[in-house]
């Protein structure tokens, strides 16, 4: 824990990889001590070269899982267009379906050869009878009508942007039928989809009981841990 926060807050103090071979290393050097050293009082350096080593485990951790950071992600590359395979279910809102998309790939305005891109982007689809596309589809987009996520601004609201971006979720697009094409179908894991379709059964289990759209929400993070439909107010609230 003191390693994650470490890396959150203190942004400025940034430990290089080789830090954990290091800690490791001391570890092991010490464990192999001679045996003077095995006395009690010695103690406290074994749990002081532990203790390191987590920390700086923990604060690795993080920074592995910022991909922000990573040069393949497509905050990197200055891409003009960008392919995204839909990654979770579609969330109906009222005037939009909403899901998260998984960049697989972008292409350069002077290059027509893909080139391998990795990140997260927030998907708002034109609301029609049903949800245009199903998971796993993958589709063609222009990345010049990206939107960054930002808060509304309201005193005291829920940071939607840090929840977002703690996610390596960064930026949000609006797509009208037009502003997309399908380049491929369907092609992922079986099991991760039978697992998506089990859940919606469930949800739609629970909104049977013609719970109130809050209570609705609270009840499908609880029983289920989905909190897609917590809304920042809702989560504002929660988290207060």
């Amino acid at each position: 824990l003191i390693g994650i926060l470490w890396a959150y807050f203190f942004t400025w103090i940034s430990l290089p990889l080789y830090a954990v071979f290091i800690a490791i290393f001391l570890l092991l050097a010490w464990t192999i001590r001679p045996m003077s050293l095995h006395q009690f009082r010695f103690r406290i350096i074994s749990g002081i070269l532990v203790s390191l080593l987590f920390i700086i485990l923990g604060s690795q951790l993080v920074k592995v899982n910022q991909k922000k950071s990573y040069q393949s992600h497509y905050t990197q590359l200055d891409l003009s267009h960008l392919l995204i395979r839909i990654n979770s279910p579609f969330i109906e809102k009222e005037k939009s379906y909403k899901t998260i998309g998984h960049v697989i790939g972008g292409y350069h305005s002077s290059d027509s050869s893909s080139t391998n891109s990795i990140g997260k982007i927030l998907l708002y689809f034109e609301k029609s009878t049903t949800p245009p596309l199903e998971y796993g589809d993958v589709i063609f987009i222009s990345a010049s009508r990206l939107q960054e996520i930002q808060n509304l601004g309201n005193p005291n609201e829920f940071d939607y942007q840090a929840y977002l971006n703690r996610q390596n979720i960064y930026h949000q697009i609006y797509l009208t039928k037009t502003d997309w094409f399908l380049t491929e179908k369907s092609s992922t894991q079986l099991l991760k989809k039978i697992s998506f379709q089990a859940r919606g059964v469930l949800l739609e289990v629970i909104r049977s009981f013609d719970f109130e759209p809050s209570e609705f929400a609270v009840a499908s993070a609880i029983l289920l841990g989905y909190d897609e439909y917590l809304d920042p107010d809702l989560r504002q609230l929660y988290s207060g």
